[in-house]
């Protein structure tokens, strides 16, 4: 028996067929969120890396500071080789055999130039620099503070008579005259020495 083709037709028609394009672009929509999120978490990933990777070189620098510091003070480079952390030393054992004899100035200097090639140790040589300054300020302070109170010791000696005598000499009236290291008078002594020759003015 011949097959209807109304029949065929009539049966596909109650048949809804997939909207292809829509399919499709949900999928590609779905590829794409998935390569958002991966490239995030990489991208996540790289910058916790880097931030690590950032803190490690701040604290390795904060921590070979005190041996930069000492070695740009006093050109001392085994000193500052001292001074370097025990888990720092073997990178940097080149560099200190390599200024191991040279003189101070040199040590000085290529210190100098390795810090100021980054900005963590230009700004370390700034307050290096101030360092000293105020070191040589004190210093001067001090001289000055210790000036004064010899000053005022020796004003206090004089003004009591107490300071201390080292010269003296008698005047025509048999007075003897005490002077100190500086010239000054100190005390005289009526009459206790033999009066000075007279001197012939003929």
């Amino acid at each position: 028996m011949p097959l209807d083709p109304s029949i065929v037709s009539n049966a596909f028609a109650n048949i809804s067929m997939p909207d292809m394009n829509a399919l499709m672009n949900q999928r590609v929509r779905g590829a794409e969120n998935i390569y958002q999120i991966e490239t995030g978490r990489q991208e996540q990933a790289a910058q916790t890396e880097k931030e690590a990777a950032k803190a490690q070189e701040d604290a390795a620098f904060k921590a070979l500071l005190p041996a930069y510091t000492y070695g740009i003070q006093t050109g001392d480079i085994a000193g500052a080789g001292n001074l370097v952390p025990p888990e720092l030393r073997p990178q940097l054992q080149q560099y200190i055999d390599a200024l191991t004899g040279k003189s101070p100035q040199e040590v000085q200097a290529a210190l100098i130039g390795s810090l100021s090639s980054d900005p963590r140790g230009q700004e370390a040589l700034s307050a290096i620099q101030r360092g000293q300054t105020f070191g040589v300020q004190q210093g001067q302070l001090d001289v000055s503070r210790e000036r004064l109170a010899f000053d005022r010791k020796k004003t206090l000696a004089e003004a009591a008579g107490g300071g201390k005598v080292a010269s003296s000499e008698v005047d025509a009236q048999g007075n003897k005259h005490f002077f100190d290291a500086y010239g000054n008078e100190i005390r005289v002594a009526q009459g206790v020495g033999k009066p000075a020759a007279a001197t012939d003015t003929n």
